[in-house]
């Protein structure tokens, strides 16, 4: 069966993030990945064979490794980076504004430490967990592609041990793994309770940005 040729797609790697995009008004279609590479490639090959979208933009949350980026903040990702520093994509901003570049590993970098070692090696911007196979995969399959990034925790923001458990395969939460979480670790809840503000903050310049260069 030949796919559905459909307009441009936004593609989530969270419930969370794809809830904020919806509620902000976007007339796109936006559809929920999973986190991970392995999630996106999935979730890619399965659009480009049933709807053949004229683009994919993965839009989401991710962590500032620059201390110039401050959570709430959305940037266009221009060059993508592997954990050496090496490029192994690059696309121009198109008029979005100024890109940024954006390393994916495969484990979310919860310790200050950990992403100042990671900007060490790298000089990139940001740090996310789908966007190198995103690239690769649309670049294979003929997609045009783009990168929308909030930020949600700075470089100097450490994210509280454990969250990314949270979420299931499939992007969303799971209710009895938050409360249990909440109940063994309640010295937590307030930092939990930060990253969802600037969770929330991030996602609506996400949302203005896909709503500004839609027209």
């Amino acid at each position: 069966m030949a796919a559905t040729s459909t307009g441009r797609i936004i593609l989530c790697p969270l419930e969370i993030e794809a809830k904020s995009l919806r509620k902000a008004g976007l007339s796109d279609s936006i559809m929920v990945c999973g986190p991970g590479q392995d999630a996106v490639e999935e979730q890619l090959r399965q659009l480009a064979t049933e709807k053949s979208p004229s683009g994919v933009i993965l839009a989401g949350l991710a962590g500032g490794l620059n201390p110039t980026i401050l959570a709430g903040e959305a940037h266009w990702i221009d060059e993508i980076l592997d954990e050496e520093g090496h490029q192994i994509a690059q696309k121009p901003s198109n008029g979005h504004g100024t890109g940024r570049s954006i390393c994916t590993v495969p484990n979310a970098l919860e310790t200050v430490s950990a992403k100042t070692s990671l900007y060490r090696a790298t000089e990139a911007d940001l740090v996310d967990m789908e966007s190198r196979r995103f690239v690769e995969v649309c670049q294979e399959l003929g997609l045009d592609w783009g990168i929308l990034r909030g930020i949600s925790d700075e470089a100097t923001h450490e994210l509280p041990a454990g969250s990314l458990n949270l979420v299931d395969a499939n992007g969303r939460a799971k209710p009895l793994s938050v409360l249990g979480y909440l109940a063994r670790n309640p010295l937590r809840i307030a930092g939990l309770i930060r990253l969802a503000r600037r969770s929330s903050r991030a996602m609506k310049q996400v949302a203005n940005e896909l709503n500004r260069v839609s027209r």
